[in-house]
């Protein structure tokens, strides 16, 4: 096919994955010590990108972007932004906070969560 791009992810084991139910998603997302983070990865006249915004009350929020050619599809796309920001979280030192990241891409979750 034409996903030959390898990716991964190395994250440190001292976290879990979950989907919460949608109650649980409420409270978790109301909850002011939470970090909001949302990725998305498109593709538009054979260009390729993929975004990550961070929203932490504690700092001013954080947007990245990043143009990947006309080679990738969709899939890389939306993969690549979830590792991004996965990064972008481990480095900035959120080992102990909440972090709800939003992806509306239900291939790239169930990718990351087996």
């Amino acid at each position: 096919g034409q996903d030959q791009q390898t990716t991964s992810l190395n994250v440190d084991i001292g976290f879990t994955t979950e989907i919460p139910r949608l109650s649980e998603y409420e409270e978790i997302e109301n909850d002011a010590n939470t970090i909001r983070c949302y990725t998305d990865g498109s593709k538009m006249n054979e260009q390729v990108g993929a975004g990550v915004y961070i929203v932490d009350n504690d700092t001013p929020p954080r947007e990245e972007s990043f143009h990947l050619g006309n080679n990738s599809t969709v899939f890389q796309a939306e993969t690549f932004a979830l590792g991004t920001a996965a990064k972008i979280l481990r480095e900035s030192g959120t080992k102990t906070r909440k972090i709800i990241i939003n992806c509306d891409s239900q291939a790239t979750i169930m990718s990351r969560i087996q």
